[in-house]
Parts: C-alpha cells; sequence; structure tokens
C-alpha cells in the first residue's frame, strides 16, 4: 500500500486498508460518511468490489451492505445525495440479495427496530423487493413473520397492488387471506372492489378475514357487504360478521339480526346476536330479547343465554328493558337474580 493520499484525510490508515481489501460493509459505511469528493472516490471501488460478490453470489456482505446504504435514505437528506445512495443499493441488490433482506425481516419480525429498519430498505429498493416479500409471505406459518411481511406490503402501497391482486386469485387459501388482510389496510375503492369477491370464496377462514377487513374499512358499502355475511353457512363467520356490524353500530342490522336469532341453532352464534342487538341499542330489539330472559316447563332457554339476555337489555336501557330486569331480579334461580341485578346497576351509571 502506498502512502496516504492528503485528500483522503477523512479516512485513518485501518479504514483505508479495508476498503483497499474489499470489504463491502466498510466501503458503504465510508460511503455514507464522505463527502462528494471523497463519494465519486469510493464510487468505483463500490461497483468493482460489488460486481465480484454479485458474481460470486456472495449474497450475506452484499446484503448487509445494502441495510448500511438504503437505511440512510432519509426524507431529510439532500436529494442529489439520496440519488446516489439509491444508485448504489440498485446496484448491490440482486434478487438473491432482495430475497436474503426479505428473509431476515421474517426472522427478526419480533425485534421492532430491525425490523422496521427492514421494511424500510425492502420498500426503497422498489417492485423486486415487493415481489420478494410477497413470496417470503406466502411461505411462513410464523404469526410474527406474517404480520411483519404485512406491514411491509401495505408499506408499499399502490406499488404493492398489482402483487395483493395476484394473491387474490391464487388457489392456496392462506394466500387469498393474506391479500385480504393487506387490502383492508391499504383501505380505498379498490380494495372493497376485490374483497366484495372474497365474500364468496369457498374457504371460511377467507371469509371470516374478510369480514375483518370490511369492519376495518367500515362505511355504508361495507356495512352493507358484511349484512349479507350475517347469514353465512359458517357459524364462525356469521359470529364474526355479527360482531362487526354491532362493533360498527349498524342499525340496518337490527332486523335481520332479530330474524337470525329466532333460526339461528349455533349456541355461540345466538350469543354474539343478543350482546350485539344490546350494542346497536334499538328499543325495537327488547320484545326479541325478553322471550329469552324466561324459562320455563315447555321452553327451557339455556343459562348462558338468559343471562346474556338480561346484559342486553340493561344496554338497551328503555324502560321496557328496565322492567324486564326488575321482573328478573326476583328470579328462582340465583345467577338470573345476580345478572338482572348487575344489569340494572350498569343501567342506573349510564344514566345522563
Amino acid at each position: 500500500m502506498g502512502a496516504a493520499d492528503p485528500e483522503e484525510s477523512m479516512f485513518d490508515a485501518m479504514r483505508r486498508r479495508e476498503i483497499e481489501e474489499g470489504d463491502i460493509v466498510k466501503l458503504a459505511e465510508a460511503y455514507i460518511a464522505a463527502d462528494a469528493q471523497s463519494r465519486a472516490r469510493l464510487e468505483p471501488r463500490i461497483k468493482e468490489v460489488g460486481t465480484v460478490l454479485r458474481q460470486n453470489l456472495d449474497v450475506e456482505p452484499l446484503a448487509r451492505a445494502v441495510v448500511v446504504l438504503a437505511s440512510e435514505i432519509r426524507d431529510n437528506v439532500e436529494p442529489e445525495r439520496r440519488d446516489d445512495l439509491y444508485a448504489r443499493v440498485v446496484e448491490l441488490a440482486i434478487p438473491q440479495v432482495v430475497q436474503r433482506i426479505a428473509d431476515e425481516l421474517g426472522t427478526s419480525a419480533r425485534e421492532e427496530e430491525v425490523r422496521d429498519a427492514l421494511i424500510g430498505v425492502l420498500t426503497r429498493i422498489g417492485t423486486d423487493a415487493a415481489q420478494a416479500v410477497a413470496d417470503s409471505l406466502g411461505r411462513t406459518d410464523d404469526r410474527a413473520a406474517r404480520r411483519a411481511y404485512i406491514d411491509a406490503l401495505v408499506k408499499f402501497g399502490r406499488m404493492g397492488m398489482p402483487l395483493v391482486e395476484g394473491m387474490l386469485a391464487d388457489s392456496r387459501w392462506f394466500v387469498v387471506r393474506n391479500a385480504v388482510t393487506i387490502l383492508g389496510e391499504v383501505g380505498g375503492p379498490q380494495a372493497l372492489t376485490h374483497l366484495t369477491a372474497t365474500l364468496a370464496h369457498g374457504d371460511p377462514r377467507v371469509r371470516r378475514e374478510t369480514v375483518t377487513a370490511l369492519t376495518k374499512l367500515g362505511g355504508p358499502d361495507a356495512e352493507r357487504l358484511l349484512l349479507s355475511l350475517l347469514t353465512d353457512p359458517e357459524a364462525d363467520v356469521r359470529s364474526a360478521a355479527t360482531l362487526a356490524v354491532s362493533v360498527l353500530k349498524v342499525e340496518r342490522a337490527v332486523k335481520p339480526l332479530m330474524e337470525r336469532l329466532g333460526v339461528e341453532s349455533d349456541e355461540d352464534s345466538q350469543i354474539e346476536i343478543i350482546r350485539a342487538l344490546g350494542r346497536i341499542g334499538d328499543a325495537t330489539a327488547v320484545p326479541a330479547i325478553e322471550k329469552l330472559t324466561t324459562s320455563g316447563l315447555f321452553s327451557r332457554t339455556p343459562m348462558r343465554l338468559r343471562i346474556e339476555a338480561l346484559r342486553a337489555l340493561g344496554a338497551i336501557g328503555t324502560p321496557h328493558a328496565l322492567q324486564v330486569l326488575e321482573r328478573a331480579a326476583n328470579d328462582r334461580q340465583a345467577d338470573v337474580r345476580e345478572a338482572a341485578r348487575s344489569a340494572l346497576r350498569a343501567a342506573e351509571a349510564t344514566k345522563p
């Protein structure tokens, strides 16, 4: 090695030796620390070392260097410097490197700072990275990794939408479910259009995820679609839709919920309907709920339903509802008495 160049005084002897020996990560770090003139001298060396590593498919150091460079691409960096950093990232980010970074996102999903940094890197790389993330998402069965990949695809925004649309056409139910989750977070009219189609998906887990997505979107059109799922053939989906319309307080849901209550055979679904009617708080539901508060020789209402019905009446809080609670407060069954009295206390506490 020759004498140190006076123009390179920003680099000490060790740094110069590391650069000359071809450590791509050290080169990336030096590039970030350098001024414009020094960057111009480092650029050919980065290209040279990067070319050798790409030819040898030496993915690990390339991936680390890309993370170092891309992590510096921030909004407060002047445009010319951002362009330089982008150019170096693109040079090094061959498909194998991008996939390596995407895979690292999954393994680091529980480390928030690392995860956020990797998502930032991937979104800066662009379309190729979006595809790599979608591929990794399709392979994982880890819940934390799935969440990290979905967060990344949401960050891609419009750039990632063609990939999401492709996922919707996949034959694997869990890939379609992942697409539905992303649509629920991205939002917009386009998302609603796609979710209309997944309402009829053959796998109930996809339809259930559609309920969650529509709940996040909200609005009249989403509410209308949720109403159609109140009669889904799968009890789990019906219960999810019932909860959704109650959380959104969809008044149009009261009539179909009461109709469903009269024919629903699944006890868990019945409970969700009762709770939903209580949350929505429409007085027209009181007579239907009242029927479930008593149990006689020819009509034995399960105790769980009686208690939930009393709680729902307390939430509705109309004079008629409170009268039913007052009668139930003297019921022969201790559990019913306690539920009625508790509901009365709760109703009293919510009075203005």
